[in-house]
């Protein structure tokens, strides 16, 4: 449990005016004037029979709160590192200038509520309105699966609510169903019935969610009703935001909004999702007459004027859809730009049309995006059967740039068209970089223009044509070195001399943008650049010998994501899918090892850096005890370092020079003794850059 600041000893209507003065101006500030309010206090030592208007007179119990109808301004300031066990359900609405708070008071971890597997939420609010929630930790893990979420506030009323927040809570450990209904089954669930009841003013932000079984934060309908038809009638929730939040290790999707208007994305971090939604389908049935195999990371559906910006995705290991977006089916001016998506097992992006006219989605946006070793099974786009779609304003895909890795699964479609060969429908495909190393290949397309894309490294015959393509190196500074965090992606910027500068093309509804994934300014006149980088080249960026170049070993484990291709992919920690080089395993005395690097041709060398291994926290295992770094030269391999029983690195780079410039073709890394790994002695390493 995390440490909180809470609020001590709160203000109350009787304290000194000067006192109530400023308390007034610093809620005023907030967004909320609490007008004579009360504030309650909560706390395990207390007693119900009590006032509870101060903390020496505090209440004790959820069941206390929850039986009291609280009044606008009103604060409900449950004691820091209490514990309680569980619904926390109080009554009452706050009003425009005077919200209902639920937060904390004094110093400690958030106080904790424990679910124990209640339906409609371990914190629930039902028809109330101007509320905000703080700084609480709650579970709902009960002793058998079924519907359950952490916190829960819906609407039932038949007409609008208004102004809540849910903020700085951390909510995991819910065992809801995983294929199930997202607004029963979530961390977060923000829902409205499905008979006009919409919510206006909505703020998530600053949690965390984690530990549960389907879907992190949903915003949408408190259950389907009828067909998607019918969905497309019922008024929007809007002005929602959902923004900084962490969210990890969930059966199903991330963040979900779903019947909505105006919604925006922002600065979450989502991985490790769409774990087990997939297998539920497969094993038992959930007994809620809903089950939805299929998960995504981010995504919209049925939505209005959605923006989804400098999101980080990475691991959405769904079985069925997988992608770190989905804009989905009934959804208008969805805006996808400034994300970072790396290694999810669906790819980047999903666009499902439903095929019904009904349903369609309109003017889709992607751009300045990053995405690099996504899909490499599937493909880092997927395209849903019904192709593009075929609304008035057509989709726009620009100045993305992809990086797909040599390992990638043999003929990957780069565009997946679900259940046919061909995508139709009419799409403008511009300004992207396309850096494929693996071989891929390309379904048929009836009506998308590409139109000056860069195709570099890969092209099969099925290639799209483009008559403005570039094929030539993109020159990006060091492609596929992305790690965590969206600063972690320099590498995607461009080189000076980079064909990319400068030679791209405006085009397409609406203009390209005002800036960059970096915040780099993007002209409304001048020739645009073609990538995610709208930046000058970048000058003196050394060249990468190792990168892509052939690899050999003394012995090597090709299995998941250990292989040598691995070790020069640019990948510089281990990551799912690329955790780098292993030498073979079950060798259970030291031995010798080594791994030969050729970049087949001459090249000056001088500096040799080596990653280490930084799979499943135990950073820098398998780094050698001894080692020589070797160049060739004269036909023998020449030691230029020598190490012996170096400190265990972590995860820190290793950098070594020897005051001199070698010439050579091939480096080589040659180990006498090796780390104990378990009860084998192995050599890993996650890269291998080489340098002049």
């Amino acid at each position: 449990m995390k440490q909180v600041n809470c609020c001590i000893h709160l203000a109350k209507a009787f304290v000194l005016p000067f006192a109530m003065n400023l308390w007034r101006t610093v809620w005023f500030l907030l967004g909320c004037v609490p007008g004579f309010a009360v504030s309650y206090y909560v706390d395990p030592a207390g007693n119900d029979s009590r006032a509870g208007t101060s903390p020496e007179q505090a209440w004790k119990t959820l069941a206390k709160v929850s039986r009291t109808t609280f009044a606008p301004g009103d604060r409900i300031l449950f004691k820091a590192g209490g514990v309680w066990s569980g619904q926390l359900r109080p009554r009452g609405s706050g009003r425009e200038g005077a919200c209902i708070a639920l937060d904390c008071y004094g110093t400690g971890a958030r106080p904790v509520i424990h679910g124990g597997g209640i339906q409609g939420g371990a914190i629930a609010l039902l028809n109330q309105e101007y509320w905000e929630i703080r700084n609480f930790e709650v579970t709902n893990r009960g002793a058998t699966q079924d519907q359950y979420v952490g916190v829960k506030v819906q609407n039932s009323t038949g007409g609008p609510l208004r102004h809540l927040r849910i903020s700085y809570c951390t909510v995991h450990d819910i065992n809801g169903y995983a294929s199930g209904f997202y607004g029963t089954n979530a961390g977060i669930a923000v829902v409205a019935d499905m008979n006009n009841s919409t919510w206006h003013d909505v703020v998530i932000e600053n949690n965390e969610v984690y530990d549960l079984s389907r879907v992190g934060i949903f915003v949408g309908p408190s259950w389907q009703v009828g067909g998607s038809p019918d969905w497309m009638k019922e008024p929007r929730s809007q002005n929602i935001v959902i923004q900084n939040n962490a969210i990890w290790n969930l059966g199903g999707d991330g963040i979900i909004n779903f019947v909505t208007s105006h919604v925006l994305i922002q600065h979450n971090v989502v991985y490790d999702t769409g774990l087990h939604s997939h297998r539920e389908a497969t094993g038992p049935k959930n007994p809620t007459s809903y089950l939805n195999a299929a998960s995504a990371a981010i995504w919209n559906v049925i939505s209005d004027d959605t923006i989804m910006q400098f999101n980080e995705v990475y691991r959405c290991m769904a079985g069925l859809d997988g992608e770190a977006f989905d804009i989905d089916m009934g959804t208008d001016r969805t805006v996808v730009q400034y994300n970072y998506s790396h290694n999810n097992l669906g790819g980047f992006l999903l666009i499902c049309e439903s095929g019904s006219p009904l349903v369609d989605i309109n003017d889709v946006k992607v751009r300045y995006n990053i995405s690099q070793t996504d899909g490499l099974t599937k493909g880092p786009f997927h395209i849903g059967q019904y192709g593009f779609p075929p609304g008035p304003d057509k989709a726009e895909i620009h100045n993305n740039t992809v990086y797909v890795p040599a390992y990638a699964n043999k003929e990957v479609k780069m565009w997946r068209p679900y259940g046919v060969k061909t995508i139709v429908g009419d799409a403008y495909i511009y300004n992207n970089i396309f850096y494929v190393l693996g071989k891929v290949t390309y379904p048929g397309f009836t009506g998308a223009k590409f139109d000056h894309n860069v195709f570099y490294g890969h092209h099969p015959e099925n290639e799209p044509e483009d008559a403005h393509k570039l094929t030539s190196d993109p020159l990006l500074v060091r492609p596929g070195s992305g790690v965590y965090g969206l600063d972690s992606v320099d590498g995607y910027k461009l080189q000076a001399g980079s064909p990319a500068l400068g030679s791209g093309v405006h085009a397409g509804r609406g203009g390209l943008g005002a800036r960059d994934y970096w915040g780099n300014p993007v002209s409304a006149t001048e020739p645009p650049n073609r990538g995610a980088y709208s930046g000058p080249g970048i000058a003196g960026v050394p060249p990468n010998w190792a990168f892509n170049c052939a690899v050999t070993a003394s012995s090597a484990s090709e299995v998941g994501g250990w292989s040598m291709a691995r070790v020069v992919d640019g990948q510089k920690i281990s990551f799912l899918e690329s955790f780098g080089f292993s030498s073979a395993q079950g060798q259970g005395t030291d031995h010798t090892e080594w791994i030969a690097l050729d970049f087949g041709a001459p090249r000056a060398v001088a500096k040799v850096i080596l990653y280490p291994c930084t799979l499943l926290s135990a950073a820098g295992r398998g780094f050698p005890k001894h080692f020589e770094i070797q160049i060739f030269k004269d036909g023998a391999w020449v030691t230029r370092v020598t190490r012996k029983d170096p400190p265990n690195p972590g995860a820190q780079p290793q950098v070594f020079t020897w005051g001199a410039t070698d010439v050579t073709s091939q480096v080589r890394i040659f180990c006498p003794g090796l780390d104990r790994v378990g009860s084998d002695y192995i050599l890993q390493l996650a890269e291998i850059e080489i340098t002049p």
